[in-house]
């Protein structure tokens, strides 16, 4: 069973409610004669604002907007039912809706008011140079300024690509990696008219225009880009990896939300999740992403993931050295190989559906 952590404040015509795995902030304002109300609120999946998610007032249907924002209007006094759209487990919650509100805090559970695993990892002065290459390289996505913008088509969301001026100033986040000569990396997003869609790094000649929104451009879901030189070291290999996993960095939209991830690298990050993975979590060992270099042609990479829909997970890729480069042989669960595997270490799904 989901659990679902709610605390309910409430002012003179204002209420909140906050969730854990789904967080709401519902403001409640007199409009018109203290006769009818503005809801307002937010919906988080606790690793990123969720654009596009559908919430219900009773019977009247709308989605978020790109910083995960809704708003009722003219909403009449009374008992009404908000929830979010969800096959498995709606959230579903009365709210009375009333000109004068006396009730105290009420504490159901457990307030649970908590920022993302990134916005903490990101305050960490890292001792594990794993994890302080993942936050170097997160930290160069982040001063992209990459935005997301909304285009003619409703609920159809794209990026600012053709506002983006040097993405190839990542790589010097990336210890052990470089770009041959005369060739430039660069920030491509790929979207449908339902709103689903993701950015992905690919490259360009240096001389070659840059590709705008409306260019098509093919580039792997996961992988690294043409032209990128690893050194097959340790530490050359581990920054590859990062690049090669960029997609889940990078902003996302729809069903492509699905594949947000956070790097793991203390159980710790993740404890605040629910009070359930407390539990989980005290029979798992300590975690440590590493790298094994096994021959001079040869490695693979442990690394631990967290994914609100999956849980945390142990994830082992195969690395084969090619020329300059690597190739990353990644875990499938269509070919059985088993020098690439993932398990999941803890189940968790945070509710929300697309």
């Amino acid at each position: 069973m989901k659990s679902f952590f709610l605390f309910i404040a409430t002012a003179p015509l204002k209420k909140i409610l906050v969730l854990g795995t789904i967080f709401c902030v519902l403001g409640i304002t007199s409009v018109r004669a203290q006769k009818n109300f503005i809801i307002k609120g937010c919906v988080t999946n606790g690793a990123c604002v969720v654009p596009n998610a559908i919430i219900y007032l009773d019977s009247i249907e709308i989605r978020t907007d790109i910083g995960g924002n809704f708003i009722f209007k003219n909403v009449s006094e009374g008992v009404h039912r908000i929830r979010t759209y969800n096959f498995e487990n709606n959230f579903d919650k009365e709210i009375e809706v009333r000109a004068n509100i006396t009730l105290d805090a009420i504490v159901v559970e457990q307030s649970l008011l908590t920022p993302t695993i990134w916005q903490l990892q990101k305050q960490t002065n890292a001792s594990d140079p794993y994890m302080q290459q993942y936050l170097d390289f997160r930290l160069a996505i982040d001063s992209l300024n990459i935005k997301p913008i909304r285009e003619k088509y409703r609920f159809k969301y794209d990026i600012n690509v053709d506002s983006i001026s040097d993405a190839n100033s990542v790589l010097t986040s990336l210890r052990g990696v470089s770009i041959e000569k005369g060739w430039l990396l660069d920030v491509k997003y790929k979207g449908t008219i339902w709103g689903d869609g993701y950015a992905s790094f690919y490259t360009r000649r240096e001389n070659e225009p840059k590709r705008t929104i409306s260019d098509s451009v093919s580039f792997p879901f996961l992988g690294l880009p043409e032209h990128i030189q690893v050194a097959f070291t340790s530490e050359g290999i581990w920054s590859a990896y990062q690049l090669a996993n960029s997609l889940y960095y990078l902003p996302k939209f729809g069903h492509d939300l699905y594949y947000d991830h956070c790097g793991i690298y203390s159980l710790d990050e993740v404890r605040c999740r629910s009070v359930a993975l407390r539990d989980s979590l005290s029979t798992i060992p300590e975690i440590q992403n590493h790298v094994t270099i096994h021959d001079s042609v040869h490695a693979s990479v442990t690394a631990y993931w967290w994914n609100d829909w999956v849980g945390l997970v142990e994830e082992t890729t195969f690395v084969e050295r090619l020329g300059n480069s690597v190739i990353f042989i990644f875990p499938d669960t269509r070919i059985s190989d088993p020098r690439a595997m993932r398990r999941i270490l803890v189940r968790y799904d945070c509710g929300i559906e697309f």
